[in-house]
C-alpha cells in the first residue's frame, strides 16, 4: 500500500470534524515525511514572502490528488530555500514558481499560504494543535 500525499492527508484533516478526530487522522498517517512537514510548519524562521509580494504563479496542474509529477514530500528538503535570506530574492521567486506549478491544487495552496506566513487552507491545523499533538516536540 502506498502512503498518501501531504495534500491527501491535509484534505482528510480538513474534512474531519473535531480535534480528536483530526489528531487520529494525522496519527494514522504518521510518516517521517508528514512529521518533517509539520515541523517545518511550526518552524519560527521567517519565510521570504512574509514581507514582500508573491510572484505571479500560473498553476495548471490538474492531475488527480496524489498523481502529480511533484509533491511536497519530494521537495521537503528544499523548503529551506524559501526562508527569508536563504538565497537571492529573484532566485527564490523562480524556484517557488517552478515548485508550486507542479503540485496539486491543495499542496500549492498550502505552500503559498505557508511561505507568506498566512493561515493554511486546512481547517483546524494550527501551530498550537500541531505542538499539542506532538507534546511540543516539534
Amino acid at each position: 500500500m502506498s502512503s498518501k500525499s501531504i495534500g491527501e492527508i491535509m484534505n482528510e484533516v480538513s474534512d474531519t470534524v473535531g480535534k480528536k478526530a483530526k489528531a487520529d487522522v494525522l496519527r494514522a498517517n504518521n510518516t517521517t515525511v508528514l512529521v518533517k512537514f509539520l515541523a517545518e510548519l511550526n518552524n519560527d524562521t521567517p519565510w521570504a514572502w512574509e514581507d514582500r509580494k508573491l510572484p505571479n504563479i500560473n498553476h495548471t496542474e490538474d492531475s488527480p490528488e496524489g498523481m502529480q509529477e511533484n509533491t511536497i514530500a519530494m521537495e521537503l528538503r528544499r523548503l529551506y530555500l524559501f526562508r527569508a535570506g536563504a538565497v537571492d530574492p529573484k532566485k527564490q521567486d523562480e524556484l517557488l514558481c517552478q515548485f508550486v506549478e507542479s503540485l496539486s491544487k491543495i499542496e500549492m495552496e498550502i505552500i503559498v499560504a505557508m511561505v507568506q506566513g498566512k493561515k493554511l487552507p486546512v481547517k483546524g491545523l494550527t501551530s498550537k494543535f500541531i505542538a499539542d499533538l506532538f507534546d511540543g516536540k516539534i
